[in-house]
């Protein structure tokens, strides 16, 4: 992850809760908290202490907190370890740690579209 850190576009900071919906371009990392729906065109990180309770819609997610929602990822996903995802998971590409945790389905789909 550190070629991405020294590129971020956004960062929400642990201390951090958003309300509401994110759209950006670019690598967004969270450690913080958010709620609502989250649209990157590109790659998001979400760090060990990150939880979103929403649905996410990016190219490629990393996930190493807690997700509350379902997963669409044109490229891929990544399940760390420390990762935990409660909802379904639809993606071209799936890499899981051990110790990853998923509740809900994973479908192995090519996306047309980030935004469903």
């Amino acid at each position: 992850m550190k070629e991405v850190e020294g590129m971020l576009n956004c960062f929400i900071g642990a201390e951090t809760e958003v309300n509401g919906k994110i759209k950006t371009k670019g690598p967004l990392r969270i450690d913080g908290i958010i709620n609502g729906k989250i649209y990157v065109e590109g790659k998001i990180i979400v760090g060990s202490a990150g939880k979103i309770n929403d649905d996410i819609y990016a190219d490629s997610i990393v996930i190493g907190g807690t997700i509350h929602g379902n997963i669409f990822a044109k490229e891929m996903v990544i399940l760390l370890s420390t990762g935990k995802v409660y909802g379904n998971i639809t993606t071209p590409r799936i890499i899981m740690e051990e110790g990853g945790i998923i509740t809900g389905q994973c479908k192995i789909n090519h996306l047309k579209t980030g935004k469903q």
